[in-house]
Parts: structure tokens; sequence; C-alpha cells
């Protein structure tokens, strides 16, 4: 099954609480759009600097910017949630220091509590969540899939296009073997910095050759590294 069908399920479960644990927000923002279309929710995003602030309608916050106070601090931003009478999706981003406050966590299962009656999910979405276990039970979690083989050199062959495009039709040099050693060292990598490697190889020199395999070895230790795996 793809990303998109899973996480359509896990909407349709009508869980009030998605964790959404990823490096990758933006293809997880992406992902819930998708996911979320045709369900006559509106999708909802907050962060720290920015508030509340409809997906639609970017420049507008929940509401009404001009009568509503604004919802940059975390309870605010619950509250207005709580008190919002239209179902709606709200993907709340790098919420996880919060997740530690009784207030946060009382508000938190106040929406969820009323979920089934609001029609709300709030969806966490950020690199590692810890949820307190008063919200566990109300809770759902969703793993973005890591590119498989397939999907490797479907993204090898795409970026391949666009070079080609940028360059007048020139052709890209590749060779089969370092292909093959290119993929299965992209193996284990989120789509993100897969894209990324793949990217900086072709783009580097309209080639992929074997140099390209020793480079990209190095970039996923050290991004496993980072990873703490």
């Amino acid at each position: 099954m793809s990303n998109q069908h899973d996480l359509q399920l896990i909407l349709r479960s009508h869980a009030p609480i998605i964790v959404v644990a990823t490096h990758e927000e933006e293809r997880a923002l992406r992902l819930l759009q998708a996911a979320a279309a045709g369900s006559n929710r509106d999708i909802t995003k907050w962060t720290i600097t920015t508030g509340l602030e409809n997906s639609a309608a970017p420049t507008l916050q929940l509401q009404d910017l001009h009568t509503e106070s604004p919802t940059t601090e975390p309870p605010a931003a619950l509250q207005r949630i709580k008190n919002q009478k239209r179902p709606g999706i709200f993907a709340l981003l790098d919420f996880h220091p919060y997740l530690s406050e009784p207030l946060i966590i009382r508000l938190l299962k106040e929406i969820a509590l009323s979920a089934p009656v609001t029609g709300h999910v709030v969806v966490l979405i950020s690199h590692h969540i810890d949820l307190p276990d008063e919200l566990s039970r109300f809770s759902a979690h969703f793993e973005l899939s890591m590119p498989d083989e397939a999907a490797l050199r479907q993204m090898l062959m795409d970026e391949s296009k666009i070079w080609v495009m940028k360059n007048k039709g020139d052709k890209i040099s590749a060779d089969a073997t370092a292909i093959d050693l290119l993929v299965r060292n992209l193996l284990g990598l989120t789509h993100t910095d897969a894209a990324r490697l793949i990217r900086n190889a072709i783009h580097d020199d309209g080639a992929i050759t074997h140099a390209d395999v020793p480079r990209v070895q190095a970039t996923k230790y050290q991004l496993i590294g980072q990873d703490g795996v």
C-alpha cells in the first residue's frame, strides 16, 4: 500500500491524534494534504513562528486575524482548535517540547475527547515525539516509508530527465554497474535525502559513474550517524 493510502486509512479511523515522527516535514505535509483531499476538512498548520494558518489561505489565521488573539503560543493555539466549530485537521509542527506541560496535555486530551463531536484531528509532526501516557490511548502512529529499489531507480530516471531538459538535450553518461551500486547505497535513506544525493550526483558532471558511489556512501554514513542509528 502507498503512504497516502495508509494515511487515509488512519484519518478514516477517527483517531483524534496522529503522530508522525520524521525529519521530512514538507513531505509529510504534502502527503497529509493529499490524504485529506475530499474529506471536507481544511488543514491548518501551526508553528511557533506563525501560529495557526489555514493551508488554503496561508495569509489568514484560523477564523479572523482581526478579532482573534495570536496563536503562536501553544496554549492559545490549542484553545482555538478546541473552540473551532468546523471539523478540521491541525498539523502541529515541532510541538514536541511542549508535550510534557500539564496544561498542554489537558488541552490535547480535551480536544481528543470531543473529537467524536467536533471531527477534529491533531497531527503532530516532528523529528522525535514522546507522547505522554494520558494521550497515547487517543493516538495512532504513521511512519513515512523509505524508498525501495524500484522507487530509487525511478527517482534516478526522473532527475536524469530534468538534467537533459536543462542542458538542451545533452545525454547523461551512465554506467550500469555504477547505477546498481548507487541505488544499493541509497537504500535506507529518506526520500528527501536520497533525492538530494541523486541530484548532486547527476548535476555535478552530467554522469553517473563509480566516482559517485564513495561520495554517496560517506554522506549516507554521516546522515545515519546524525539519526543515532
